[in-house]
């Protein structure tokens, strides 16, 4: 069972699912796309990839970290691009694709 607020909307919905982990993910995709499924919809797949285009995703956030310090000191800017590198290389390592992760 899933309850809460999506796109201003109250509901509560049955997710399907018996084990907890199974029900978190349907939930997670309902809160990716913002909206509740319609009645006769069925769960989505907790293995089908939704993608929330409110977040923010690493190397965006590098690019516009970098872009905001673009008038800094040379060496300044090196050392920000080493930093960025090695966030960059952790974060592909680890899997993760957003900021939030």
């Amino acid at each position: 069972m899933a309850a809460g607020s999506l796109a201003k909307t109250r509901r509560k919905r049955s997710t399907g699912r018996f084990e907890w982990t199974e029900a978190r993910a349907v939930a997670d995709r309902w809160e990716a796309t913002g909206r509740w499924p319609d009645a006769t919809a069925p769960a989505p797949d907790p293995g089908e990839s939704v993608e929330d285009q409110s977040k923010i995703m690493i190397d965006q956030a590098i690019r516009c970290y970098l872009a905001e310090h673009k008038h800094d000191a040379e060496n300044t800017l090196k050392r920000y691009g080493y930093i960025m590198d090695k966030v960059r290389a952790y974060s592909e390592h680890k899997g993760f694709r957003f900021v939030e992760q």
